[in-house]
């Protein structure tokens, strides 16, 4: 996932010059602090191997993703703190993913989402909420526990006209719905950007990265998440 980054070292020889560098009051970067990290698979998953991925969602975090070669039932790592999202590839293209976010000192045993997942989504298991970051569009956002998050897009018209802001989805799984391998329906909708929102459809709010459409009937607890999702919601420049 290439990007540009500028070292604290260029920095500080572009504002004092390279002879400051060796003065000896000047602290040397250090190497974060890695954490060691145990990702497991669900119950309903069994004892199934799979190939694990942690890709890094912060901006200033080292770009590098970690992967493991062979299918494994457990995922072990040294991660530098920050949030990822965590993926776990099964047989059959069946895949689990959860953002977690590593902290030091923090338990190192991170169970993944029980939901297998449709391509390119992604779940918070927290229940105070998920540190969101989408590489590709700079999308933003605190993800409320429970939901999750299409990978957002560009939508692009047939003449060619790129959208200027990007458009995603963050669903809820239905109470009491299937939460096995097979996946679970959304029960709820809010749409970021959405192409097409009749008014009749829910009400929509502007925010720092558009409008955030949710549906008439939502529930007070729909309405937190869309609060959450509205107060925190921005982009940033794309990493890539």
């Amino acid at each position: 996932m290439p990007g540009i980054r500028i070292s604290l070292t260029a920095l500080l020889i572009s504002l004092t010059g390279a002879a400051a560098l060796a003065g000896p009051t000047l602290e040397r970067m250090t190497a974060p602090e890695m954490v060691p990290m145990r990702f497991h698979m669900p119950a309903v998953a069994g004892d199934a191997a799979a190939g694990w991925s942690a890709m890094p969602l912060g901006r200033d975090m080292q770009p590098e993703a970690w992967a493991t070669v062979d299918d494994l039932p457990v995922g072990e790592a040294e991660l530098e703190p920050g949030p990822y999202l965590v993926e776990a590839y099964l047989e059959e293209g069946r895949r689990l993913a959860s953002l977690v976010t590593v902290i030091p000192g923090m338990a190192p045993d991170v169970t993944l989402s029980a939901v297998a997942v449709a391509d390119a989504l992604v779940t918070c298991d927290r229940p105070d909420g998920c540190g969101y970051r989408d590489p590709q569009t700079g999308l933003v956002a605190t993800l409320p526990g429970g939901w999750s998050v299409d990978q957002p897009m560009f939508y692009e018209t047939a003449g060619g006209h790129v959208a200027d802001l990007p458009t995603t989805r963050f669903t809820r799984p239905v109470p009491g719905g299937d939460t096995g391998m097979g996946g679970a329906p959304a029960g709820t909708v809010i749409v970021l950007n959405p192409r097409q929102w009749r008014t009749a459809l829910g009400p929509c709010m502007e925010t720092a990265a558009g409008a955030l459409c949710r549906p008439a009937d939502a529930s007070a607890a729909v309405r937190a998440a869309v609060e959450m999702l509205a107060t925190t919601l921005v982009i940033d420049s794309p990493l890539d």
